[in-house]
């Protein structure tokens, strides 16, 4: 009986014991739980990687669950977020985007093509690369020079201050150099007697001529030299003058393309002149000897050869002024019988009329008198009176016919049998067949019928 009364308090001990461990192993775990969250929300406010081997990574990844739900609850309302993102939308790229495009280096940010002059093709391919082998055979850019005749190249002086043997020169045609549409070797060439190269300023007289073993209009019978400036220069300070070359740019020293420059002439000396890059273009390292062109009375004329320029290739570029010399340039240009592909039927290039009379090539510059080089009807290439005579592309309204020259052709086109009137509608087409409204011009109609000024 004792014994039962002392076995009772046991079990009462040990169910005591039991839940009392318990209640502490949940506190521990709690508190444990606690504490690792409040040590990985210290960890990610400093932004360290974790390091105590303690923490596993799944109870991390189940905290961080956790807190982004937390944070999204506490956003908008769904239809608030769709609202927003529907005024966030935007087109995709290139929609409704402009493309901005870097300028293509040149010269010293020069251009890839004339900007002063609309050039022809057969104008550009008269400004030509002068290269010298080296002692391995290859040839490369040394100077820049200008066709004044079919045979005849004319660059700067300094450009042989080492003379070379005319064996070691060639001249290539096409805007690049390294691989030009052809090559022509040298005969000869003659340096101005009155250029000093040790003069403090060698840009007067600094000149030279060239002349080729054959003839260009071999290969390219339309081929168009540039005249030189016969006038001497005056009261061209401040005027454009188109540059160009085959130098160095500001990304490539060893650059074979050709590239243009526009520039003002800054000052005028006895025997040069100078222009102005301002920093922003210019001339450099291979464009020696390069043209620059002015307009003059028998068209766009080569004024001067680079002598020499700014270090820095962006400032202040200085030319031997070409009419300074026009004697002794002109006497060093020999009067060739290579016809090459002119037939005695002859051709236009530009406004020369060009042909062979027995044997010997004629070429006569139309523009100087007023005319212009047509094909007549025995087709031959000659120079004759203008056509539309002073009708020029704009025009004018003779009634309700407008009259255009184009193509140095005299077009019309009757207004009425279309429903139309004639009248200005424009710079584009000047004088030329419209819509009547009210009685005023439609340059909108007007430049819609652009493609439709045949005659009738």
């Amino acid at each position: 009986m004792r014994s039962q009364c002392q076995a009772v308090p046991l079990h009462f001990f040990l169910l005591f014991l039991f839940i009392a461990v318990s209640v502490a192993s949940s506190c521990q775990d709690e508190f444990l739980g606690e504490r690792k969250m409040n040590s990985d929300q210290d960890v990610n406010e400093v932004d360290h990687p974790i390091s105590d081997g303690d923490m596993e990574t799944d109870a991390l990844e189940t905290d961080n669950s956790e807190m982004e739900e937390e944070a999204i609850s506490e956003t908008d309302e769904p239809e608030q977020i769709e609202q927003d993102i529907q005024e966030e939308e935007e087109p995709a790229c290139g929609v409704i985007d402009d493309v901005k495009h870097p300028p293509v280096k040149k010269i010293y940010n020069g251009d890839e093509e004339p900007t002063l002059y609309n050039l022809t093709a057969q104008q550009k391919r008269a400004v030509v690369a002068m290269t010298k082998a080296n002692i391995m055979g290859v040839y490369t850019n040394i100077c820049t020079g200008t066709l004044v005749a079919p045979h005849v190249v004319v660059t700067a002086a300094h450009c042989f201050d080492q003379k070379p043997n005319p064996s070691q020169i060639r001249i290539t045609l096409g805007k690049d150099s390294a691989n030009p549409d052809k090559a022509y070797d040298v005969q000869s060439y003659a340096v101005n007697p009155k250029y000093v190269r040790t003069a403090a300023d060698p840009a007067p007289h600094d000149n030279a001529v060239i002349v080729l073993k054959g003839s260009v209009l071999d290969t390219f019978p339309d081929i168009q030299p540039f005249a030189m400036r016969s006038e001497l220069l005056k009261n061209v300070v401040s005027e454009h003058v188109q540059l160009a070359g085959f130098g160095g740019t500001q990304d490539n020293d060893d650059n074979s393309l050709r590239y243009w420059a526009e520039e003002p002439i800054v000052a005028l000396d006895d025997a040069s002149f100078t222009v102005d890059g301002e920093g922003e273009h210019g001339m450099c390292f291979g464009d020696s000897g390069g043209p620059a062109f002015l307009q003059g009375q028998s068209g766009i004329e080569i004024i001067g050869t680079l002598s020499w320029g700014s270090e820095t290739c962006l400032d202040k570029d200085h030319f031997s002024d070409l009419s300074a010399d026009k004697d002794w340039l002109r006497a060093q240009i020999p009067i060739t019988k290579t016809c090459g592909l002119v037939d005695e039927k002859g051709l236009c290039a530009g406004d020369m009329a060009r042909w062979c009379d027995t044997g010997t090539l004629v070429q006569r510059d139309c523009k100087k008198d007023g005319q212009v080089c047509v094909v007549n009807e025995q087709g031959e290439a000659r120079c004759e009176e203008h056509p539309c005579g002073n009708l020029s592309f704009q025009g004018e309204c003779q009634g309700h016919v407008a009259v255009w020259c184009e193509n140095n052709e005299l077009r019309s086109r009757r207004c009425i049998p279309c429903g139309e009137v004639c009248g200005w509608v424009g710079e584009d087409l000047g004088y030329y067949c419209h819509l009547a409204i009210d009685g005023d011009t439609v340059a909108e109609q007007g430049n819609a019928l652009k493609g439709n000024n045949t005659e009738e």
